[in-house]
């Protein structure tokens, strides 16, 4: 059945016809050949990048023309800027959003973000940043579009300061949404000291506006998440969350969902967490765990409040900023003198069980790919974990630290379900160091099975049907241990 869809310009309303289901387009949007449209941006070419931006479908006539005839945004909008528009609509939306059939709040949370991007085509320096992002995010996957990305991404800067040194209101919801452009580029382009400058401007700009009232949770909530990407790409302290600013600004939010939020009972976390900060946050975090499976399971019992989920997002990005900041203090006890192996051995395990839990949280909501490859990198926050790991380990053979077993077990079955890809792909290794790892542990202690593992896994951080992917690979994974194992001894 065709619907019509409104798309709103300044000369009015017009009509787009489509049959295909909608999330919502702005009035840039081309419906012809949504899926083809975007992919010539990714596909390594020998041809020129700017070329490459121009190549169309054969199936649409969208690389002809201008997208934007009666020049209603700030920014000509031709075959290479709409190249990179539909490919954050029709490729990046859905990975952020995890879009599932009838889940209207997520549906809702998309609609919003895509609405706040076609509103950046309004101010030049805006679109300009927003093209830097998309661009950057088309680099991952293909590096020929790299000095087009790049380009935007100086001309927004220029406009940025440009804007400041009119000492125009960069405070606004506009200036807001040109430094996130900004910070956001940056990250995914690895610049970390171009997204340090835009990420302290915007703690800035919100420190201002939540003294006078007048904060933008929405705006807030999108820092969160570059700041969640900022520490994981460079393995940093966040810039959002530093003493109890961020916890006081989010107080209001969490108080106003409460009276819609289920509480789930209470279980017993292993006992091989025993510092008082991981406890509290693991055992916040399980119920974020619960809520998420419910989600999954039966999200018809849940109320259909978007306050509910934008709360523990919120709650969820606090949580990672704070094992990211745990771990960099137990990092900096580390470089101390005169520590003995017990404190040590003690510092290593509880940065493992932080550092599992940043991985594991970004691995299922926050680490989209672009053709197989992830948009913002995080091999750091990987390598440290297994680092603290092979500590663990070398305490362990000296007789120290056993206590633990079970959260290394933890950890690496973490480590092998990033190793093998996406939640949703994941890929029938088990080859690489954590699987490895992982089946060489439990081959220790006579863990074989599924049904052994999972009651381990439980005393940590994990819920079936979101976290249960090793239900289709542990028990493989350990049958070719033990063939390999048997071979080697022949």
């Amino acid at each position: 059945m065709t619907q019509k869809i409104h798309s709103r310009c300044r000369s009015g309303v017009r009509y787009i016809r489509t049959s295909k289901p909608i999330i919502e387009l702005g009035s840039v949007a081309k419906l012809t050949d949504e899926v083809h449209q975007p992919a010539s941006l990714l596909q390594p070419s020998s041809v020129t990048p700017y070329a490459l931006a121009r190549a169309m479908s054969p199936l649409s006539l969208v690389g002809r023309g201008n997208s934007d005839p009666f020049y209603v945004y700030s920014v000509a909008i031709g075959p290479q800027e709409n190249n990179l528009l539909s490919l954050y609509r029709d490729y990046i939306l859905p990975l952020t959003y995890h879009f599932r059939i009838g889940d209207k709040i997520l549906n809702e949370l998309a609609m919003r973000d895509w609405r706040d991007n076609v509103a950046t085509l309004e101010d030049k320096g805006t679109a300009l940043g927003t093209l830097a992002r998309y661009g950057s995010i088309a680099t991952r996957a293909n590096p020929g579009m790299r000095p087009i990305a790049l380009q935007y991404l100086h001309q927004s800067i220029r406009a940025l300061r440009d804007k400041v040194s009119r000492s125009e209101d960069v405070q606004d919801t506009v200036g807001c949404l040109h430094m996130n452009m900004l910070f956001n580029a940056e990250i995914i382009n690895g610049n970390s000291s171009g997204a340090l400058v835009h990420g302290k401007m915007l703690l800035h700009v919100l420190r201002q506006r939540w003294r006078e009232q007048r904060l933008d949770y929405k705006m807030l909530l999108y820092q969160l998440h570059n700041d969640l990407q900022f520490t994981s790409t460079f393995l940093t302290r966040p810039i959002f969350d530093k003493g109890d600013w961020l916890p006081d600004v989010l107080k209001p939010l969490w108080d106003a969902a409460a009276p819609y939020m289920p509480v789930f009972p209470e279980e017993a976390l292993d006992g091989a967490i025993q510092d008082e900060v991981v406890t509290y946050w693991f055992k916040r975090r399980r119920q974020m765990l619960k809520y998420e499976k419910l989600q999954n399971t039966d999200s018809e019992s849940l109320p259909p409040l978007p306050l509910v989920t934008t709360s523990v997002m919120a709650a969820s990005f606090l949580f990672y900023s704070r094992m990211i900041n745990y771990y960099l203090d137990n990092e900096e006890r580390l470089k101390g003198e005169g520590l003995n192996d017990g404190v040590e051995s003690y510092l290593y395990g509880h940065q493992a069980l932080a550092l599992a839990a940043c991985q594991l949280l970004k691995w299922t909501h926050y680490s989209p790919q672009i053709m197989g490859v992830p948009i913002y990198e995080d091999s750091q926050l990987l390598s440290a974990l297994w680092h603290a790991l092979e500590r663990c380990e070398a305490f362990a053979a000296r007789g120290l630290g056993n206590e633990f077993l079970n959260a290394r077990m933890w950890a690496l079955y973490v480590g092998s379900l990033v190793e093998r890809g996406t939640p949703f792909d994941q890929a029938p290794t088990n080859q690489q160091r954590f699987n490895q790892k992982l089946a060489e542990l439990a081959w220790s202690i006579q863990i074989f099975t599924w049904d052994d593992i999972r009651p381990i896994l439980n005393g940590f951080l994990y819920e079936d049907i979101t976290l249960s992917q090793g239900s289709i690979w542990f028990e493989g994974m350990m049958l070719e241990y033990r063939l390999a194992r048997n071979h080697s001894n022949c």
